[in-house]
C-alpha cells in the first residue's frame, strides 16, 4: 500500500547527523486532495498518509477462500532482544538470480526518471523486478514491497493494517493481475519502533511482513544494509511499486537516477532525504542500488513526501533494518 503522507515545515536538506530546526509536532494531512486518482488515505500514528487504492481488484484477490480471516500476529522490536545469538548469517546477502539487462545500464541512466510521472511501465519481469511487488488490504489499500529473504517482505510500516489483518503480496504484479508469481498471504508482521507525529517517525516507518510460502527462493531477494556515504550522489539508485495515478495501482512502474541528498537527522543513519518525487501507492516501495559490484541491496524505504513543494522524499532508514532482516532470515528461513 502506497502512501505520501505530507510533513510541512521541514528544512529541504538535513546534513548527516544534524538535528532538526522546526521539526513540527504534527505533520500537515495530506499533499492532494481527497479525489487524487486512485488513492485513499489512512492513519498511522496521528499522521495521514496517502496510499493507493483499488477496491476491485482487491475483491479479486480476497475472494480466495484460503486467506487468513483472523489477525496476524505481529511481532515488536523487543522480539529482536535475541539477534546477539544469530550467526553465521548476512544481512547483505542476496539471492540474485539475475537474468536481463542490468538496471543501472547506460541507456536506463541516461534519462532523469524521479518524478512519478515520468516513471516508466516496468514490463521486465527478470530479477532484480520479480522480487519486488504490491501488498493489498482487503479493503483495497496499496502498497509495495521487496523480497528481502525467502519469506520476508520489507515495506512501510504504516502499509501495516491497524487491526492486524491479512494483506496479500504479489511479486511482480503486473496487468491487474498475479498470474506470473502468484499471490502470497502474510503469516507474521514484524514492526520497528512508533512515532510520535514528528520528523523523526520517518525513520522508523518501515516493517517486515513473513508471507506463507518461500518465495525468495524461487525468484531471488534484495539485500539489506544500512545507509552511508557511498550513498551520496551515487548515480544508480532506483525504485519501483504502484502509484495510484499511473495504471490506477495496477502496473509497476520504476524510478532511476533518484539521488541521495542526505541522511540524518534523527540519530545518524536516518531517516535518507532524496529527490525523489512520489505517489500514492509507493509507499513501502524499497531504495536499492547494486553499489560497488554487489548483490542489489535495499537501504530506504518509502515512507512520505516532505518539504513546502513536496520535492523530496522522505525514507525510513537505519541499521536496525539490516539486523531485523538478519534475524527474521533465521526466525523464518
Amino acid at each position: 500500500m502506497v502512501a505520501t503522507a505530507i510533513l510541512n515545515g521541514l528544512v529541504a536538506a538535513l546534513a548527516m547527523g544534524s538535528t532538526v530546526a522546526a521539526a513540527p509536532s504534527k505533520p500537515s494531512s495530506s499533499r492532494r486532495d481527497e479525489a487524487a486518482p486512485g488513492t485513499t488515505t489512512i492513519t498511522w500514528n496521528g499522521n495521514d498518509y496517502e496510499v493507493g487504492y483499488d477496491p476491485e481488484r482487491a475483491a479479486a484477490i480476497f475472494a480466495d477462500a484460503a486467506f487468513p480471516a483472523g489477525a496476524i500476529p505481529r511481532l515488536t522490536e523487543a522480539d529482536l532482544a535475541a539477534i546477539a545469538s544469530v550467526t553465521g548469517l548476512n544481512a547483505t546477502a542476496a539471492a540474485d538470480f539475475f537474468v536481463g539487462t542490468e538496471p543501472q545500464s547506460d541507456d536506463a541512466a541516461a534519462a532523469d526518471k524521479r518524478d512519478w510521472s515520468e516513471s516508466w511501465h516496468q514490463t521486465n519481469s527478470d530479477f532484480p523486478y520479480r522480487a519486488l511487488g504490491r501488498i493489498t488490504w482487503q479493503n483495497g489499500a496499496v502498497c509495495s514491497g521487496t523480497l528481502v529473504g525467502s519469506r520476508l517482505v520489507l515495506t512501510a510500516s504504516h502499509c501495516i493494517p491497524p487491526d492486524n489483518s491479512a494483506v496479500s503480496f504479489s511479486p511482480w504484479y503486473n496487468y491487474g493481475n498475479d498470474a506470473t508469481f502468484g499471490t502470497y498471504w502474510a503469516t507474521h508482521y514484524l514492526s520497528y519502533g512508533g512515532g510520535d507525529g514528528s520528523f523523526c517517525q520517518i525513520k522508523n516507518d518501515w516493517a517486515l511482513i513473513v508471507i506463507s510460502e518461500r518465495v525468495g527462493q524461487l525468484l531471488g531477494y534484495l539485500g539489506a544494509r544500512n545507509v552511508g556515504d557511498d550513498m551520496l550522489n551515487w548515480p544508480y539508485v532506483h525504485s519501483c511499486g504502484y502509484p495510484g495515478a499511473k495504471g490506477s495501482g495496477r502496473d509497476m512502474y520504476c524510478h532511476n537516477n533518484i539521488r541521495v541528498d542526505s541522511y540524518g537527522g534523527c540519530g545518524a543513519d536516518g531517516p535518507v532525504l532524496s529527490n525523489a518525487l512520489v505517489y500514492g501507492g509507493q509507499s513501502g516501495s524499497g531504495t536499492w542500488t547494486p553499489f560497488g559490484g554487489s548483490p542489489y541491496s535495499v537501504f530506504g524505504v518509502v515512507s512520505a513526501s516532505i518539504g513546502a513543494p513536496y520535492d523530496q522524499t522522505g525514507h525510513a532508514s537505519g541499521q536496525s533494518i539490516p539486523e531485523a532482516v538478519l534475524y527474521m532470515r533465521s526466525e523464518f528461513p
